[in-house]
Formats: C-alpha cells, structure tokens, sequence
C-alpha cells in the first residue's frame, strides 16, 4: 500500500516524526506525497525568519510575507540589523596583521586566519550605527502596543568605549497596552528612564525581572537610588513575579538587604506571590541595598561572559500571534 493512500490524518502523523532531511527526501519522491506533506513542513520549519537589515533582505522578507501559508505560520523574526559592528573596535591595538580574531568563530581543523587592519570603514560603520538604533526603536515602538512579552539587553555595549544604546529615548515614546513580562538584563540607564518605561505597563504588568542593570543618573544622592527605584515598585506595581540581580550604580556593584531567610547581604532576590505569603509591595519595602567590599564589579562579569559566548544585544518580543524577536547580534 502506497502512503499516498492512507487518510491525510495518517499521512501528517507519520511525516511528525520524521527529521528534516527524511522529511524532504520523503516529499520529493511523490507530487501528490509533497502536497499532502505541506501542512507538517510548514508548521515545523516555517515558525523562525532570520534575515539581514540590508535592502535584499528586506525584500526577501517581503516576499515571504506575501505568501499565505507561510504568513500565517511564522511566529518569530530575527533581525540582524549590525552587520559588520565590532570588527573594528580594537584597530588601534592591533599591528598591521594580526592573528586570529575573537570576532570569528573557529572551523573545525582550520589554521590560523590571518587579517589585515581594516582601514577606512569609520565613515561606513558610524552611519550604519545611527541607522540601526532608529530602524528597530521604531520597530519596537510601532509593535509595543501588541506586545506581551519583552526581553531587553544591551549587553554588548556594557564595558566598551562605545556609548549604549539611548534607552531614555525609547521610554519617553513606547506605549504598552498588553505587556504582562518585562526582562531587563545588562542595560545602562537612569531611574528616570525606566520608570518611563514602565509608565504605561503598570496597569498589565506582573513579571519583571532585571538582571545586571546599572544606573548612572550622576547625581549626589547616588546611594538612594535604588532604594527610591524600589519605592517607585512599592507604590505603582503589582507584580507577581519579581527578581533582580547584580545590580549597580554608577559601576558599583550594590548588595540586597532584608530578605527573611538569609542574615548576610545577597547578590539577588526573588520574588514570587504562590510561595512568599505577602505581597509585593509589602515584600520590597523590606529591602534595603547596601555596598560591601567584595565581589568583582559587573565589568569584570562582562568581561569573563564574553570570554564564553557572543553577547547578543537582544530584544525578544510576543504579541497574540506568537513571538516576534530581534537580536541584534555582537562580534565582540
């Protein structure tokens, strides 16, 4: 008996648990196979879109879109808006050659790869910069009233010569209407900043988590503001998950006090309404951030990550019809 005769239910069930190249080699011996087959391929390998912010790509994406039973199916969109950024940061220590590169990530069995300085792209790179924070700030304020879930990190501009990204022009025009989790993680900014951020998620809000997130609003009451963000928390959220961890001010790293079971400062804390017994305002309010001398700085905790893995500047996004990401992806 023929696959193509077994009732399409059958036919749909059988291709789920094929791999990806079973399933194409399966496809192609059958017009009628192929057809049948469309429905379990699409739903599989048409979820995630990645693509360049360059003119091809766009228009590759364009057509794409424009085809219904892909449309309808894709749940995530990759952007990779820095193409080239970070393959000049260090020109200025390097010779005129130098060997290898943390920039590229090494084959299996290849020998050392050789570069020249690269000379002349300061007048490329410098446009594009400025380019690529506008094109995904108004992509992410254009979709912010959709949104429900967003991850945002900076991380790869922490600790380099390079300024971070303006987050305090982001969160004086973002509107959120939906947004139920908000994940911040290794982003520089003002206390002034995220509570515009948060203004208009208050209302929907109930995840937040921060993770490596530095304030620098230079002024002399620096040991407050933490303390102060932590009020603002108190008074105008109403989480029901909370954490946050290495988190600093002006590059000193701040501890957590107050937390019932623990007697010495901790790096973290977590919070989480099913298991605390209070709420959240009344579990902040017992918090108090203080300085100890120990522990390494959040830049020395940047730098050993990097030693690891790229550090993706990332902002993932979800909306009703799934998840719509952005990575902005770092060579440092």
């Amino acid at each position: 008996m023929s696959i193509t005769s077994l009732p399409l239910e059958l036919v749909r069930e059988i291709c789920s648990y094929l791999q990806l190249s079973e399933l194409q080699a399966l496809r192609l011996t059958d017009r009628k196979l192929y057809q049948q087959s469309l429905d379990t391929f699409s739903d599989r390998y048409f979820k995630s879109f990645r693509f360049l912010a360059t003119s091809d790509g766009l228009r590759n994406l364009e057509k794409i879109a424009k085809v219904g039973f892909i449309r309808e199916r894709v749940q995530e969109l990759w952007m990779i808006p820095t193409i080239f950024e970070g393959t000049n940061r260090n020109k200025k220590r390097m010779s005129d050659y130098a060997v290898s590169s943390k920039s590229c990530e090494r084959l299996q069995g290849a020998s050392d790869v050789v570069f020249r300085r690269p000379v002349g792209f300061d007048d490329i790179l410098k446009p594009h910069d400025a380019t690529t924070v506008l094109t995904w700030f108004d992509l992410i304020i254009k979709v912010a009233p959709r949104l429900k879930v967003l991850a945002f990190s900076q991380g790869h501009y922490i600790g380099h010569d390079q300024p971070a990204l303006p987050f305090g022009k982001l969160s004086r025009h973002i509107q959120f209407t939906q947004l139920k989790e908000l994940h911040l993680h290794w982003i520089h900014l003002t206390s002034g900043d995220l509570k515009s951020f948060l203004t208009t998620a208050k209302p929907t809000l109930s995840t937040f988590t921060l993770f490596a997130v530095i304030l620098d609003d230079r002024t002399s009451t620096q040991s407050l503001l933490w303390k102060l963000l932590w009020d603002f928390f108190r008074d105008e959220l109403s989480l029901q998950r909370f954490s946050m961890a290495k988190i600093a001010c002006d590059h000193q790293q701040y501890w957590i006090r107050g937390l019932d079971d623990l007697t010495e400062p901790s790096e973290g804390a977590e919070f989480d309404v099913e298991t605390a017994g209070i709420s959240f305002s009344k579990w902040i309010d017992r918090l108090t951030p203080v300085i100890l001398n120990r522990g390494k700085c959040l830049w020395d905790i940047q730098r050993e990550y990097q030693e690891t893995r790229r550090m993706p500047s990332r902002v993932l996004a979800s909306t009703d019809r799934g998840r719509a990401s952005i990575d902005v992806i770092d060579s440092a």
